[in-house]
This record gives C-alpha cells, structure tokens and sequence, in this order.
C-alpha cells in the first residue's frame, strides 16, 4: 500500500510536469489505464500542481503575476496617454488602439493561478451530477 501511494505521487510529479502516459507508463512500470483511473480520482491534485509548476515558472522567469500587471498596466497606460494627444485620422493612431487593446486584453487576462477544492464543486469534472448523500 505504501510504495502505491509513493507511485501515485510519483505520477502526480510527472503528469504536472507534462510526461505522458507512456512515458510515465514505463517508468513506473504500471498500466496506461491504471495511470488514467489515478487521473480521474486525483484530478484537482493534479490541476493544482500544474497551476503551482506554472507559478513556479513565471517566477523563476521573472514574470511574476504582479510584474506582469505593472508591466501591462504601464504601456497600457503610456498608450492611452499618447492617444489622447494625437489626432484620430491618422494612421498611427489606429495602431495605437490595437495596442491599446492588446495591453488592455493581456491585462484582464491576467489571474490568480486557479486552485480547486473539493467543496467548490457540487458536479462531477468529467461531466456527471455527483449524487448527494444525506445521512
């Protein structure tokens, strides 16, 4: 039982990191289906690890959430200020607002990585109502 859970942790890690089945099949010499039954029942484990590598990443690059919106927010910004004093006919001014919109989009894109509970669901993720259990 114990070296199992070690096994399912040790797909966990690979399948966050991106491994397929067949690789992580080999490796830890279990059955493609095995690993995709452990896929459905550990499936916000394996969400939230995937969100933790991507942080992880954004960090390591420098690219952490908040310097992301200050860099997005400042040219959005140095944009909106240059458009306000140009005139709209010109050329230029019509690739200002394409980049306005660019900057304004990238910066409503940009969230908090999304971590799951159990509780914030009342629906089974593979698309069938879980059935509720009153005792």
């Amino acid at each position: 039982m114990m070296k199992n859970q070690k096994t399912k942790e040790r797909f966990l890690e690979l399948r966050a990191n991106g491994m397929s089945y067949n690789a992580i099949s080999n490796e830890l010499d279990c059955s493609k289906q095995t690993l995709i039954d452990w896929s459905k029942e550990l499936w916000m484990e394996l969400h939230n690890l995937r969100e933790a590598n991507k942080e992880a990443l954004l960090e390591k690059y420098r690219l952490s959430q908040m310097a992301r919106i200050q860099l997005f927010g400042e040219q959005l910004q140095a944009i909106t200020e240059e458009l306000a004093g140009r005139d709209l006919s010109t050329v230029s001014t019509e690739r200002l607002y394409e980049l306005a919109l660019k900057y304004g989009n990238a910066l409503g894109e940009t969230t908090n990585p999304k971590f799951y509970r159990e509780e914030d669901f009342t629906f089974d993720p593979m698309g069938k109502e879980l059935a509720s259990w009153e005792g």
